[in-house]
């Protein structure tokens, strides 16, 4: 006689409870995503603003300005990480110096080469 293991039987047990939370996470995104819309139709202010996304501007290769980071990971002349949530900005190049840095801003100057996600 073959046994099943209750794992397998708690999963197909609780199948409809998963696929019901998947797709409250769904509609919780969806609803999320209208509010943000609508929030910034009526404020005139970009989504990703409101949303704390992080906003990068540069000017050249040369100066890096980043609102809304959440902390430096790393920090050297020829690298700066930082992390903006899930992601991570990471900035190369040389002669690299955080000009300033706030709570929620932060400038990088130097001779700047490559920026990229990770």
């Amino acid at each position: 006689m073959k046994k099943t293991s209750k794992h397998k039987q708690n999963k197909k047990e609780l199948q409809p409870l998963y696929l019901y939370m998947r797709q409250t996470e769904k509609n919780r995104k969806k609803e999320y995503e209208q509010f943000l819309e609508s929030a910034s139709e009526h404020l005139s202010i970009p989504k990703d603003v409101i949303a704390g996304q992080a906003i990068i501007s540069m000017t050249g290769n040369h100066s890096l300005r980043v609102a809304n980071y959440r902390a430096v990971e790393e920090y050297s002349t020829e690298q700066v990480k930082l992390s903006l949530g899930r992601k991570s900005l990471v900035v190369t190049g040389s002669h690299l110096l955080m000009e300033y840095f706030r709570k929620d801003e932060i400038k990088i100057v130097g001779n700047i080469s490559n920026i990229s996600f990770v």
